[in-house]
């Protein structure tokens, strides 16, 4: 999943640097983001690990882009079993990847042609909409030994064993806010039902 990232990062950035090398002007066409969720809403249990999201989006017209996404995030559970020896705790872990499709609609464009330009420089904010849908897939681990001979282990009351299921289907709204202190490179702001968390930050970069 790292080299994913790092993969689709670097190809952004090659993109980028190409467009600006070449003249070809894609300020308005591509919008991509790495952030992260400052909280996360939909899975509350466990130690999680550090969110990351990446979204890649396309503008359709002024005011409506498409785009998709995919996230990864690693936590460790631990759940309780009485059995022989007493109370235990087994631990087992759950590699989470949300990925999906995007639909933004554009608010600073809307402002600035039914209100007045100077309220959001263009070249400076862009505050949206964006809907998704998508799935998560959860891979979970154990880290304890199920067949263990002669060991309680093997006697695992698995009712507080809480794997979620394989694969979970979501839908989300979220209202956000980009502010670009440079042309091309800028920090987000979101706030809402998303894919982990209902607030989400990060950088993102359009060309």
């Amino acid at each position: 999943m790292r080299k994913i990232f790092t993969l689709l990062l670097s190809l952004s950035l090659v993109v980028t640097c190409f467009g600006q090398q070449t003249g070809v002007d894609f300020q308005k066409s591509w919008r991509v983001g790495l952030g992260t969720s400052l909280n996360a809403h939909s899975f509350v249990q466990g130690d999680n690990g550090i969110y990351k999201e990446l979204t890649v989006d396309y503008s359709l017209t002024d005011y409506f882009s498409t785009g998709v996404y995919i996230g990864h995030q690693d936590r460790s559970y631990s759940f309780p079993s009485m059995n022989s020896t007493g109370l235990r705790f087994f631990q087992y872990n759950q590699n989470l990847t949300p990925v999906g499709i995007r639909a933004n609609f554009n608010l600073t464009s809307f402002i600035n042609e039914k209100v007045s330009k100077s309220i959001l420089p263009a070249n400076k904010w862009e505050v949206y909409l964006s809907y998704f849908a998508g799935m998560v897939v959860n891979k979970v681990t154990d880290r304890f030994d199920r067949n263990a001979h002669n060991s309680p282990d093997t006697n695992i009351d698995y009712t507080y064993y809480l794997t979620n299921e394989d694969i979970s289907y979501h839908a989300g709204l979220l209202t956000g806010a980009t502010y670009y202190p440079v042309n091309s490179f800028g920090v987000f702001l979101e706030f809402g039902l998303g894919t982990i968390g209902n607030v989400n930050t990060g950088i993102r970069m359009r060309f």
